[in-house]
């Protein structure tokens, strides 16, 4: 098998690249705008007026919307770490001097680095994204 089959067969589409690395804060700003007016919402009207288990209802909503961002961002993150994976093992072509780089070694090395770069920014998000939410369990939202 050559190495230009080789990387048409691994490499992942540009699109689903894009999206492993852009879903983190993408997720994250969705998660923040609609947390911050639902507590917003909450806050001046009764809204969410209902209580379950010791907590308020706008507690319960932002921990679900907390969880669901979570969900997506480790899906997300293990699409890339699959990318990551896959684009691990394609073999660079070897360069014949110093300024013949093939247009296949540099779509590779962009995959590659497109693919990490997705997995430590949907990680890092997460992170956020828990801190974030997990006040909700803890303090009065009001």
């Amino acid at each position: 098998m050559t190495t230009a089959s080789r990387t048409q067969d691994h490499f992942p589409s540009a699109r689903s690249l894009v999206i492993g690395m852009l879903a983190g804060p993408v997720v994250w700003i969705v998660y923040f705008m609609i947390g911050y007016v639902l507590i917003e919402a909450a806050c001046k009207t009764p809204l969410f007026g209902f209580s379950l288990a010791g907590l308020m209802g706008i507690s319960i909503i932002v921990i679900g919307l907390t969880l669901v961002a979570l969900v997506v961002l480790v899906w997300t993150g293990r699409m890339a770490y699959h990318h990551w994976l896959q684009l691990r093992d394609v073999v660079e072509p070897e360069t014949e001097g110093e300024a013949s780089f093939s247009s296949e070694w540099l779509s590779v090395g962009h995959g590659r680095f497109m693919a990490f770069t997705g997995l430590l920014l949907n990680s890092l998000f997460a992170i956020i994204i828990f801190a974030t939410g997990l006040p909700a369990l803890l303090l009065w939202p009001c």
